[in-house]
This record gives structure tokens, C-alpha cells and sequence, in this order.
């Protein structure tokens, strides 16, 4: 087999010169990776530019969520292409996609335009493409040099099948680069199924789990964090940070979630020490203790936020399981997060019996103009509260969705095969 090509994705300089040094062939710079990317700062590059001795690439993405960009969110992208092909990057890393699910064809020679004699790779958008056959002809028509794709799977192994189809129609004009989900153990499998030899490898963000919660929501899939964690094994914050600490320059994030973080009394001194060590946050909370997320956005110990939606406001007592439930206290903490100046996401687990479409109505027109949405799919499973509950199908959920775009235009479903 030919020696692969690795491109390490990267957000920090610890993190390039920790991929330079382990024999990254090539870096994907980008800023927030824990969420996904999006454009790096023009100092970050020229720091890494200066230490990492490989070629660097450039993600071009204004924003976090879907691929369908503005007028002025193109002219930004244009501008930020043209700005580090000034600064001498390597290339630049992009992709726009119409409503319809195809490469926006205007938009991507402009950007193209913009990119002159730098390397051109077509970034995941590709996997969201209504047909990716066609879509690799017309990557190929507008000059890009590289295609990164899972195979529109969930990972690159699960996605070898389609990959190889794709590598066999591009036969060598252009480059199929496997990502998500590649690691050192799988390489070698994926490029025997698919005949590809250039692999794109992701930072990586930990997930710290704390127990309790103020809510008893009945469908809450991590039910021994609620009501039972007095009987889980105990890790200590010593231990958390010497985890932490040998791995800084491989880990990017951490994500804290639970049970409830912010019914945590140190939280702040966590996330402190945290992001002392260099770390972005990514927070997790159902929105009850209001007072301390904003401490906690005021100090900047805190780069993106997830807010769980129970219900609509006349249902969120019964849905979180807590009677007596302060319902200004949540509206307050949506306030917060949506004035924060973060990026953020709501989200409501829909479970059948407890989210008739009345329900997600009045949610979408509380939160209407928000961010992002996502309506995550209940899935059951032992550590449920009470397992009584069923989910709402494929098609009922994509209903949703479309009703809910009317009001907040960023609606994504997750949890949906």
C-alpha cells in the first residue's frame, strides 16, 4: 500500500505543533473545533504558520450549523479566502450548498475565484449532497484538488462502500480524503476497501459526566446521573486534571454535562482551571440556575452552550418532573444564552406521549430567531428514568422540522438514521 497521506484538523497552536511533531503530512487550521470549525484567526495562522513547518490548509466557514450562506456571508468568505492566500497558506477548505441539497454552483466559483493557484479541498458539505456522483463532477469541473468525505456516512468506516465508488469514478482526477471517525487502527482497513491513501484525522474533546440534577424528567436517558449517583464511582478532580494535563496539545474541548452542571457548587473554579489549561468549554445545561450562567459567560469560562428545551412553557413542569418548577428562571436563562454573544444551540428530546405538535409549535415561536435548534429523537434504553416511552418516526420528525423553520431558520434533527 502507498505510504497515506495524514491531514491532522487542528485549532491551537498546541495542537498543530503536537500534529507536526507526531508526522502530520498537512494541517486543516480552524478555530472551535469542538463545534464543528470555522475560520481561524489571521494571528493564529501566521503563529502556526511559523512553527509547524507542514502545509497548512484553511477551513472557510463564517458560522457553525447548515452550509447555506448569505450574500454577506459569502463576501466574508471571499475576503477571508483572498486574505490567506496573501498570508501564503497551502489552501483553503470550503463548500456551499444550495436548499435543494447540491453544491451551490455561483457560490463555489466564486470562492474558487477568490482561491487562485492555492489547493482547493470541498469540505463535508460533499456528505450532505442529494447525489454525490454529481456532485463529484462538478468539484472536479471547478478545479478542486481534494474531496473530504465519509462516504455520507456516519464515520469513514461505515462509509467505505460509497467511498470506494467515489474513488473509482474520480480516477485520479481528484483526491478522495476519508474523514470522521479516522484513527491509527482503521487506516489500513479503509484503504484496502476503498483504494484511498489521503486520511483526515479530528482533534479530540472529553466528556466530563457529574451527577444530581434539579430535574426528574422522565424520559432523561441518563437516569443513574439523577437519581442514583451517590452510587457511581467517584473520580476526583485531581484525577480529572492530570488527565487533562498529560494530553493538552491532543485534546481540543471539554464537554461538561451530567446530570446538571450547574447544580455543581465549584463549577466555576472547574471550568477555571479548565480553560487555564488551554481548553475551550462546551456547556450542557437544562437552564434553571440562570444567576450562574451569566458569572459564567461574564468571565468567559464558557465557548459554546447547549440549553435543553423540556416542552412548551405550559408543559415544562410535568415534562422536567418537578411540580413547583420556576418557570421565569428558565425563559431568563434563553434569554441570557441568546444575548450572550456565544454560540449556542436549544434542543428538545421529543418523546411521543409527552410532545404533541402543538407542543413543538410553541416552542418555535418562543424561541423564534434563536441560533440553532435541534430536535433530538428519543431514543430508550436501561438508564432511562422510566422506560414507558416512544419516539415519533422519521418522517413525523421531518414534519416537525419544516414547521419549525418557519420560525427559527437553523432547525437540525439529530439521533435520526
Amino acid at each position: 500500500m502507498k505510504r497515506p497521506l495524514i491531514e491532522a484538523c487542528v485549532d491551537s497552536y498546541a495542537s498543530a505543533m503536537a500534529a507536526s511533531r507526531a508526522g502530520a503530512d498537512r494541517l486543516e487550521l480552524c478555530a472551535h473545533l469542538v463545534i464543528g470549525g470555522t475560520t481561524p484567526t489571521h494571528a493564529l495562522f501566521r503563529q502556526v504558520q511559523r512553527g509547524s513547518g507542514v502545509p497548512i490548509n484553511v477551513l472557510i466557514r463564517p458560522r457553525f450549523g447548515d452550509f447555506l450562506y448569505t450574500e454577506p456571508e459569502l463576501e466574508e468568505m471571499c475576503e477571508e479566502i483572498a486574505a490567506f492566500r496573501d498570508l501564503g497558506a497551502n489552501g483553503v477548505v470550503i463548500g456551499a450548498l444550495t436548499p435543494d441539497g447540491e453544491l451551490d454552483l455561483a457560490q463555489m466559483r466564486r470562492m474558487m475565484a477568490c482561491a487562485g493557484q492555492m489547493e482547493v479541498t470541498l469540505h463535508r458539505a460533499f456528505d450532505m449532497t442529494r447525489d454525490p456522483f454529481r456532485a463529484l463532477e462538478d468539484a472536479v469541473s471547478f478545479g478542486c484538488r481534494t474531496i473530504l468525505s465519509s462516504g455520507q456516512a456516519a464515520n469513514a468506516a461505515l462509509g467505505a462502500p460509497l467511498l470506494a465508488k467515489l474513488n473509482g469514478q474520480a480516477a485520479g482526477r481528484i483526491d478522495l480524503m476519508a474523514g470522521c471517525g479516522v484513527k491509527r487502527t482503521n487506516i489500513a482497513g479503509i484503504a484496502a476497501q476503498t483504494g484511498i491513501t489521503t486520511f483526515h484525522t479530528t482533534g479530540r474533546t472529553a466528556t466530563l459526566f457529574v451527577g444530581n440534577c434539579q430535574f426528574k424528567c422522565p424520559f432523561c436517558h441518563n437516569g443513574s446521573l439523577v437519581t442514583g449517583a451517590s452510587q457511581l464511582p467517584n473520580i476526583s478532580l485531581e484525577e480529572v486534571y492530570a488527565f487533562l494535563e498529560k494530553r493538552r496539545g491532543v485534546l481540543d474541548g471539554v464537554c461538561i454535562t451530567g446530570g446538571e452542571p450547574t447544580f455543581q457548587p465549584d463549577l466555576k473554579e472547574l471550568l477555571f482551571d479548565i480553560k487555564s489549561m488551554g481548553y475551550l468549554v462546551k456547556l450542557d445545561t437544562n437552564g434553571y440556575d440562570p444567576i450562574q450562567l451569566d458569572h459564567l459567560f461574564n468571565e468567559g469560562l464558557v465557548d459554546y452552550i447547549a440549553m435543553d428545551i423540556k416542552n412548551s412553557q405550559e408543559k415544562y413542569a410535568k415534562t422536567a418532573g418537578l411540580p413547583n418548577l420556576d418557570l421565569t428562571r428558565i425563559k431568563l436563562s434563553v434569554d441570557l444564552i441568546r444575548d450572550s454573544g456565544l454560540d449556542y444551540e436549544f434542543r428538545t428530546t421529543v418523546v411521543r406521549e409527552l410532545h404533541s405538535i402543538d407542543d413543538m409549535y410553541e416552542i418555535a415561536r418562543w424561541l423564534e430567531g434563536s441560533m440553532a435548534y435541534y430536535i433530538q429523537s428519543y431514543v430508550a434504553s436501561e438508564d432511562v428514568i422510566m422506560p414507558i416511552f416512544s419516539s415519533y418516526s422519521k418522517d413525523e420528525l421531518l414534519a416537525i422540522q419544516a414547521l419549525m423553520k418557519a420560525y427559527i431558520p437553523r432547525v437540525f434533527l439529530r439521533g435520526i438514521d
